[in-house]
């Protein structure tokens, strides 16, 4: 009865204000997810810092949907529950990101009428966005509203029974990159699967894909999944936070039984740019991430430690501006490419041991005003350019297992080595790319 009743008040409610789609329970479908092993928390992350970076001036402006009246009117009635004076009570996913206009969705669940907030669940980077990427967050406590904060990249990636047993919805409300290699859709999926098996429903705040609607890369291999690629998906997916549930719910990535609605309508990707970890605290560098995030599996940094995470690449063994030389040759880059000298330092909240930390690189910095249309093409291009300039192909690519389940597919790496050429290398997978499209087209309109 608890699940019927959340569940059709929001339905109810969401078709009256025309604010929120509504998936049914597809009759098959298991979660593929094989997660990593998470490392033992010693340390509680802080939960309140934010990190809030002015965008290119080439965003689109704020509308209407940007406002907390709307979005927060259309979430608050979503989970409304007619008829009864029960509050309802509520698990939210959030982080620093989860903002609705200009109120944490913390703070709109927290102080509504009707609705009991009872515990936050935190992903990768902690609440607060400030742990480094694969750091261990400990549980811990929202010190404004004093509520349990439970972590979902610690010691559990998933929520356990207990924490469950006395919802009666949960929220999840992650501002994602529209990239396969991100954790987050990895988290969307294994609270999904928890949810069902407690038979609560889940309401996704629909977030935009910073990538637009940009569809590239292969489709992950079978035996690549794992929790930083979990999805047989291309790694960039053109999906909205809620049109992606939709699909793992209607194609069988996640548990049968997930009973999910999406709340809109999605916002548009208006200033300010509010980062969703810490090592992109510009759109630009969201923009550039899935171009870039291939090479963090090889001995090129990608920036990390400076102030341009994902904006710059180059290593002390590489010839920075060899490496420039031969990129400017190509045609078709989308990017602007410069030379740049850049050392890595420790920064805390950004990146505590990046690589080469105290060196000074020669490398290139990548510069854009725009979503790129074939992102994975240039991560090809820029390791191309390296593998040029390096007396052995083979040794840019320093952990091929890691660079397989980032980019998808082991035959990327086999045909760089091979020197093939990147025009070759991305028609490799433009045939699963235009059948992936016509999937998700229905999720689109």
């Amino acid at each position: 009865m608890k699940l019927l009743t959340v569940f059709i008040t929001g339905a109810f409610l969401c078709l009256v204000l025309g604010g929120c789609s509504t998936t049914p329970e597809p009759s098959t479908g298991a979660s593929p997810i094989n997660p990593a092993t998470g490392q033992t928390a010693t340390t509680v992350i802080p939960t309140t810092a934010s990190s809030t970076t002015a965008p290119p001036s080439s965003l689109p402006p704020t509308t209407a949907a940007d406002t907390p009246a709307s979005q927060a009117a259309n979430l608050l009635t979503s989970l409304g529950r007619v008829g009864s004076d029960q509050p309802v009570r509520i698990g939210l996913v959030a982080h620093s990101a989860s903002v609705i206009g200009i109120g944490r969705t913390i703070d709109v669940l927290n102080d509504a009428d009707g609705i009991q907030l009872v515990r936050i669940f935190s992903p990768e980077h902690g609440l607060a966005g400030e742990a480094d990427a694969g750091q261990a967050v400990a549980d811990g406590t929202e010190p404004i509203t004093g509520l349990p904060v439970i972590s979902l990249y610690g010691v559990r990636r998933a929520p356990a029974t207990r924490h469950l047993d006395d919802l009666d919805a949960v929220v999840y409300d992650l501002q994602d990159v529209g990239v396969r290699a991100f954790t987050y859709i990895a988290t969307m999926g294994l609270v999904f699967d928890a949810a069902a098996a407690a038979g609560l429903p889940v309401f996704v705040v629909d977030r935009p894909n910073p990538q637009a609607g940009a569809v590239d890369g292969p489709v992950l291999d079978p035996g690549l999944e794992s929790f930083i690629s979990p999805y047989a998906i291309p790694l960039v997916y053109g999906l909205t936070s809620g049109q992606l549930g939709r699909l793992l719910v209607d194609d069988g990535y996640v548990d049968a039984g997930t009973n999910l609605t999406v709340v809109g309508p999605t916002a548009a990707l208006g200033a300010p740019w509010r980062a969703p970890s810490p090592n992109l605290p510009t759109l630009e560098s969201a923009w550039l991430y899935p171009a870039v995030v291939p090479l963090e599996a090889t001995i090129l940094s990608v920036g990390r430690g400076t102030t341009k995470p994902f904006s710059l690449i180059g290593a002390p063994t590489v010839d920075g501006r060899a490496m420039l030389d031969s990129l400017l040759t190509r045609d078709g880059l989308e990017v602007g490419l410069e030379a740049e000298t850049f050392t890595p330092e420790s920064i805390p909240g950004m990146a505590i041991s990046p690589r080469y930390q105290g060196q000074a690189i020669v490398g290139v910095t990548l510069s854009t005003g725009a979503a790129l249309r074939s992102p994975v093409r240039l991560a090809v291009e820029l390791i191309d350019a390296a593998m040029d300039v390096s007396s052995d192909r083979s040794a840019i690519i320093d952990r091929p297992d890691v660079f397989d389940r980032l980019i998808g597919s082991s035959s990327v790496r086999a045909a760089l080595i091979e020197d093939r050429s990147a025009a070759e290398i991305a028609a490799s997978w433009t045939d699963e790319v235009n059948r992936f499209t016509e999937r998700i087209e229905r999720l689109r309109r």
